[in-house]
């Protein structure tokens, strides 16, 4: 009784987190168009944009828009499967360090696929569960 006043008065934190998450996610759909209509070796070309924009002082926040779409573009192109929305915001929650538990979806590893590109950067990536040989496995399909 006392919770649900609780949430009334304050919202639901994951509604509220969710909503938050929801603006990365719509900023990594909208660059879509950019990257498909790249060929594949301006989209390979962007991973050498993506580290000279962080050696010019941006963080891996601000490039994790343009590094998710660019990912998602080259999982289409090699795997075709492009990620969901829901994954996106998976992979914005694993980037943040932060454990993301997808319960209703076949392929639960593809936000990894997302967030392990950032996190090679910094050379801190922990990846735990039951398809981490799956996302392994299409990691490399990807990157070459």
């Amino acid at each position: 009784m006392a919770n649900k006043f609780i949430t009334a008065l304050f919202g639901d934190y994951s509604k509220k987190e969710v909503k938050r998450l929801g603006k990365t996610k719509q900023k990594v759909l909208d660059l879509e168009e950019k990257y498909q209509a790249m060929d594949d070796k301006e989209l390979t070309a962007q991973t050498a944009v993506l580290k000279t924009r962080l050696a010019d002082g941006e963080t891996l926040d601000d490039i994790l828009p343009d590094a998710f779409a660019v990912c998602r573009e080259a999982a289409w192109r090699v795997l075709g499967m492009k990620h969901f929305p829901v994954q996106i915001v998976g992979g914005i929650v694993l980037h943040q360090g932060r454990i993301a538990e997808m319960k209703t979806y076949a392929q639960p590893q593809e936000p990894v696929q997302l967030a392990h590109p950032l996190g090679v950067t910094l050379g801190q990536v922990v990846v735990d569960g039951d398809n981490v040989y799956a996302a392994a496995g299409q990691r490399v399909q990807i990157s070459g």
